[in-house]
């Protein structure tokens, strides 16, 4: 390494632990089911219009979805779980997100969200669905038939 480099090689490294960046990690449904209806489990800590924006996310990849409080075994085989941690901040935002599919209660796929060192950017900002459509289009991306 030449000493003409290691100032923006060391810029470089300088702005990426400054600026920072939420974590996430996506275990995608395999195309091995039939998956047409995706119930929604109605989770009140998601926040405002949750429900309906994951919805709207889910028809314009050419999946179904409704609303459940939590459906019992048979009714909807395939449901998609929601759990997230909100900061206790004056400006609250989401700390974690977790999104789950599973069929008949056996995970099909799940997809992580951590605020990690983005809680010092703006990037931290933002409703709960704003988080989970990105996880989303990831965890099902082989179902996505808008794509193909």
């Amino acid at each position: 390494m030449t000493t003409s480099t290691l100032p923006i090689w060391a810029l470089t490294l300088a702005l990426t632990l400054v600026a920072g960046c939420a974590v996430t990690s996506v275990d995608p449904v395999l195309p091995k089911r039939e998956l047409t209806t995706l119930c929604i489990d109605h989770n009140p800590d998601t926040g405002n219009n949750y429900d309906n924006e994951i919805s709207a996310q889910l028809e314009s990849m050419g999946i179904k979805s409704r609303m459940t409080g939590g459906a019992f075994p048979g009714e909807c085989p395939h449901r998609l779980q929601t759990s997230v941690n909100w900061s206790s901040t004056l400006i609250p935002y989401v700390l974690a997100l977790k999104l789950v599919i599973t069929e008949d209660n056996r995970p099909l796929g799940d997809a992580n969200y951590y605020v990690g060192q983005a809680f010092r950017t703006p990037e931290r900002l933002g409703s709960a669905a704003s988080k989970a459509k990105p996880l989303l289009k990831k965890l099902l991306a082989e179902y996505n038939t808008s794509a193909k």
